[in-house]
């Protein structure tokens, strides 16, 4: 069965595997003083545009002041949709920002 042979195999990483993905649509709903105090600052629907709607982003600011996406898990532990690599979490990230307006960096 090909299903059983797929579940070990690895992607190649890196280079060219955003290429494609361009996010449009980006919207904002703002969490509430009390969750953004805890470093959640509100949550995403966006697209990555032809024909992918991911909801139920989280927009977080870490510990040492950066902002990040969380995307959303089932029962905590299986992801429902996130990134396949580092390289397109910072890719989609960056293009969410930048529609947001906002520096990814320590700036608060």
């Amino acid at each position: 069965m090909a299903l059983g042979r797929e579940r070990g195999r690895r992607e190649g990483g890196g280079s060219g595997m955003t290429a494609g993905l361009r996010v449009c649509n980006v919207v904002f709903s703002p969490a509430s003083t009390s969750d953004r105090r805890a470093g959640l600052l509100g949550y995403l629907r966006f697209q990555v545009c032809g024909g992918l709607l991911i909801d139920g982003v989280t927009l977080r600011r870490t510990q040492a002041g950066e902002l990040r996406l969380a995307y959303p898990r089932r029962g905590g532990e299986l992801y429902v949709v996130r990134p396949m690599d580092e390289e397109t979490r910072r890719d989609l990230e960056r293009q969410v920002f930048d529609v947001l307006g906002l520096d990814g960096g320590g700036a608060r």
